[in-house]
């Protein structure tokens, strides 16, 4: 899970970096061994069928306006590694 969440992040057009925040040396190396993890079309597609690609799932964030978000760029493109 912790692999599939970085790769996940790591591909969405809005996220410009990652926050990791390990407290123990065995998360750390959790993390690092997901670095290289790359989500295939597929598990995209699956992972926006439980939740659509610009759901709000805070209500705090309902005013957010992120280009990213847009109904065009809601679809993250496959980045090579």
């Amino acid at each position: 899970m912790v692999s599939m969440a970085l790769a996940f992040t790591l591909v969405h057009p809005a996220v410009t970096s990652c926050l990791i925040g390990p407290r123990t040396p065995e998360q750390l190396d959790s993390i690092l061994d997901g670095a290289d993890t790359c989500l295939d079309k597929a598990t995209l597609d699956a992972i926006d069928k439980v939740v659509p690609p610009g759901t709000v799932l805070n209500p705090a964030d309902a005013t957010l306006d992120a280009p990213a978000l847009s109904p065009e760029a809601r679809r993250r493109p496959i980045r090579p590694r």
